[in-house]
């Protein structure tokens, strides 16, 4: 039959066509005759398939080369061997759906002998390549480690000598692709290639796992001959770079007995003694071949290792990093410490008397980590958190009051780590220590802004505290930094104060009104510290703020953020008038207002940040203040001047609760939505490339409430890339499927909208601006809406030649449409199958789903509903799904 198959010219590879724009999928049916003659127990027939696999070796077609792999791991390794050559060709850089099966095939081939075969396979299989400047591989994210480390050790057994040159080979592919390699003026820095060689092999990189199969390699070599130990690794030192030594002492230190001259004179290399990039290697050998060693031989190695107890630099090092001279402790834990980092790695092959001076030291002075510890200043709180719980908020603060710490900077470490707790302590029981807020005044400061720190969550999630005691804290903590304008405390002082009156005031009922003037006065005098308070040197540095919650950091955006929830706090809680502002009356609102107006008066930018946080609370502003901020729109939102009008512009859009309709009226506001448009156009703001950017959201909302003007609708709908186009339609699906009565008109407008759009693409001659954006509607299917109009839209646009996206959610929730549905489920179906815009892979996501809707969709009693499943069936099929044919019968 094969002989026949190939005398009639029926072996060839299919051809693509137009549909199928060079994806053609399961098309070569003859692959799947091929595929079970390879289990032919007849010799010559399963030659006649590798001769027909063999004359495709230049077929690019994805079928032909799937069907192919596939077809060499059902043969016997003696045939599968004489396809190595055309399946390495196969394996190039591109799109590959058969990676799975050449890694069998390779160790299958290793596993009977042919290990050449399966070699020239791996050459091509685990090929690296320089892709937009990066190391790139056939393979998805970490399946190339995967392969290797599956399939090294059959490669390795049946040619360790071809294999080994193989993975040397790749690793310094590897080494160039990542520039650590070829020595440049920089250095060798090939050392830094590899990860943890010893660790999990499934935490491997790639040039780890090579590494990894490169040691491996070579001690298989040198075991299967001992005689060419020297030469196995002769040949990985030969490659270039400190990687390979560090290899070739790997190799040395598994093989130690075989290799006795290489192994000593590794040990006896003074410059490897101590040195950080050989450590781990040198450690191996030692372990493995110092107690071979002569005594002589020992005796200078440690002599070596002591040579590196300078005192004299370290004692001159110590006292420029601790201000003092060392004391003998010191200068032990530095002895004990050099000679350790250098030999714990072979400590157990030492002398006796080297081992016991070790233990002592190690019994003295901690483990490597208690001594890192000590030398970056972690240290342990005197007090947990949890001891604090325990003991109770008064017990707790007077060990505060009554501690009286050491000047020298342990204790001062311990000091922070103290207050560290203390903040944690103060967030577990809010409420307890807000009462107790007078008995923390007096503590050092830095427990005073941890206990305003500790309190500031609970606030912002708006747990119940003593406000009353707290508002009288605060007031005394002003007031000190009124009479200490140079304090190193400060600055995180006057932040944690207005922090915590932030959170407090943002839950408008957590603070009675009766502090208004408590409030107010607290407000106005953190105001005026903060505008004679410098910011930190690296605020100051960044001169625009990236972000709203950037700019809330900053204290002038701190103080607007102030201002702005105490306008709202008073407002919500009837002490705010919404008259017109008056400068007459010195009123708790226009005191806050004026605070305001100082920020906006510095039209300068370089104060960005009170502009943007004003931006994110424009819907506040104007709920509670909207004749003043009309009055001062032109101020915040500039018409002639861009940049600082983009300042609030950025924030409103990316971080406010929605568009303000009512503002539309007003020329700078609406100004900024023409320019956002426009800049769409011109490629200045991709909305999907901008975190947060939500100016297509914007538009529906105002669209659906029926407040957008119809010539910003024409500009966004003329303007708007795909991505932007298809995400309002995901909006307007969302509003379609919204429940409740008030909805009704939104639902409308949202309908209209979407007539519109699908009137237009039926009319366009461009179908691909379209297509996308139309087929959202796919995904409609996630939401409530109403099903009987759903279907009929989706009809509606195929019949236009508009396919649904996004199939996976159609297919699915067709499929669960109860029996009475059935005949337009079909209809629909019929319509996707037939699209040329739906691909083949898109019909096979739901194999199981759409077998359910046809069968049910065979037994209806419209007989166009069976004829429309016959259809659908063998368009299906000729597409290469052929899964359904039984369907026919």
């Amino acid at each position: 039959m094969v002989a026949q198959l190939r005398k009639k010219g029926l072996l060839g590879e299919p051809f693509f066509t137009p549909e199928e724009d060079d994806t053609g999928f399961r098309q070569w049916s003859v692959g799947r005759y091929l595929l079970r003659m390879a289990a032919s127990p007849n010799p010559s027939t399963r030659a006649m398939v590798v001769g027909a696999i063999r004359a495709l070796a230049g077929s690019t077609h994805p079928d032909v080369q799937l069907s192919g792999v596939e077809i060499a791991a059902a043969l016997p390794a003696l045939d599968a061997a004489m396809l190595a050559e055309t399946i390495s060709g196969w394996l190039v850089p591109g799109e590959r759906f058969f990676l799975l099966h050449p890694a069998n095939i390779m160790k299958n081939l290793a596993r009977a002998g042919y290990g050449n075969a399966a070699l020239r396979i791996a050459t091509a299989y685990f090929q690296v390549f320089s892709k937009d400047d990066r190391l790139a591989t056939l393979h998805d994210h970490l399946m190339y480690e995967h392969f290797l480390s599956d399939t090294a050790t059959d490669l390795i057994a049946a040619a360790p000598r071809p294999a080994l040159e193989l993975f040397c080979d790749l690793l310094h592919r590897v080494a160039v692709i990542r520039k650590y390699l070829p020595v440049d003026e920089h250095g060798d820095l090939s050392n830094h290639l590899l990860g943890d060689i010893d660790g999990n092999p499934q935490h491997r990189d790639i040039p780890t796992a090579l590494a990894a199969a490169i040691v491996e390699a070579a001690t298989e070599a040198i075991r299967e001959d001992v005689s060419k130990a020297n030469d196995v690794v002769s040949r990985i030192r030969s490659r270039e770079g400190m990687v390979f030594e560090r290899i070739a002492m790997r190799v040395v230190a598994s093989s130690s007995g075989s290799l006795p001259e290489l192994a000593t004179r590794y040990l006896m290399d003074a410059d490897l003694i101590g040195a950080s990039w050989c450590r781990t290697e040198y450690d191996l050998i030692a372990k493995a071949w110092f107690p071979s060693l002569g005594a002589q031989e020992q005796q200078a190695i440690l002599d070596r290792v002591d040579s590196f107890i300078q005192e004299d630099r370290w004692r001159k090092w110590f006292v420029e990093a601790n201000h003092r001279e060392p004391n003998e402790w010191d200068a032990r834990e530095h002895r004990f410490a050099t000679v350790h980092d250098i030999v714990g790695g072979w400590s157990d092959v030492l002398p006796v008397d080297r081992q016991r001076e070790l233990e002592a030291g190690a019994a003295e002075f901690g483990t490597p980590s208690d001594r890192y510890h000590r030398f970056v200043g972690f240290v342990t709180s005197p007090r947990s958190s949890e001891d604090m719980s325990s003991a109770g908020v008064d017990a707790t603060i007077s060990f505060l009051r009554d501690r009286a710490p050491d000047p020298d900077r342990e204790s001062a470490r311990e000091t922070t780590a103290l207050a560290g707790e203390f903040r944690t302590a103060v967030s577990a029981d809010p409420l307890a220590y807000s009462k107790s807020a007078s008995e923390v005044i007096d503590l050092p400061s830095i427990f005073v802004r941890r206990f305003l720190e500790g309190l500031d969550t609970p606030a912002f999630n708006g747990a119940n505290l003593d406000w009353s005691s707290l508002l009288s804290f605060m007031t005394t903590v002003v007031r000190r930094l009124e009479r200490r304008p140079v304090d190193a405390d400060r600055y995180p002082l006057l932040r944690a104060c207005i922090a915590l009156m932030v959170s407090g005031l943002r839950k408008t009922a957590a603070i009675d009104i009766r502090h208004g003037g408590e409030v107010l006065s607290l407000a106005t005098s953190l105001h005026a510290i903060a505008s004679t308070t410098p910011e930190p040197d690296e605020m100051r540095r960044l001169l625009q703020p990236p972000s709203f919650a950037d700019a809330r950091q900053r204290l002038s955006g701190s103080i607007v953020e102030l201002s702005i929830l105490g306008l709202n706090w008073l407002h919500a809680n009837g002490a705010a008038s919404t008259s017109e502002p008056s400068t007459n009356t010195p009123s708790p609102v226009g005191a806050l207002r004026s605070m305001l107006v100082q920020s906006l008066a510095d039209q300068s930018g370089k104060h960005a940040a009170p502009r943007m946080v004003m931006g994110r609370y424009l819907n506040c502003l104007y709920r509670v203040e909207g004749c003043w901020l009309r009055h001062h729109l032109t101020s915040l939102l500039p018409v002639d001047d861009e940049s600082l009008r983009e300042y609030a512009w950025s924030t409103h859009l990316r971080d406010d609760v929605g568009p303000i309709d009512d503002l539309f009226e007003e020329p700078s506001y609406r100004d900024c939505y023409i320019g956002e448009i426009g800049k769409m156009s011109s490629g200045g703001a991709n909305v999907r490339e901008t975190n947060n950017h939500r100016l297509t959201g914007y538009l529906i909302t105002l669209l659906v409430r029926g407040t957008l003007p119809e010539e910003l609708l024409n500009l966004f709908l003329e303007s708007a890339p795909m991505s932007e186009r298809q995400d309002a339609m995901r909006l307007i699906g969302q509003t379609i499927g919204s429940g409740g009565a008030e909805s009704s008109a939104l639902k409308e407008r949202a309908e209209r909208y979407w007539s519109r759009r699908l009137s237009a693409a039926k009319a366009s001659a461009d179908r691909s601006r379209y297509a996308n954006e139309i087929g959202s509607i796919g995904l409609w299917f996630l939401w409530n809406v109403d099903v009987d109009w759903l279907l009929e839209q989706i009809t509606d646009a195929l019949g236009a030649g508009y396919a649904p996206n996004d199939l996976f959610i159609v297919f699915q929730r067709l499929s669960r449409l109860e029996e009475a549905k059935i005949d337009k489920v079909i209809e629909v179906l019929e319509g996707i199958a037939t699209s040329p815009s739906v691909s083949r892979y898109a019909l096979m996501v739901q194999p199981a789903e759409l077998r359910k809707m046809l069968t049910a969709g065979k037994v209806s009693q419209s007989e166009k509903t069976r004829r429309r499943v016959e259809r659908i069936v063998n368009v299906l099929a000729s597409k290469g799904v052929d899964s359904f044919i039984d369907l026919l019968r």
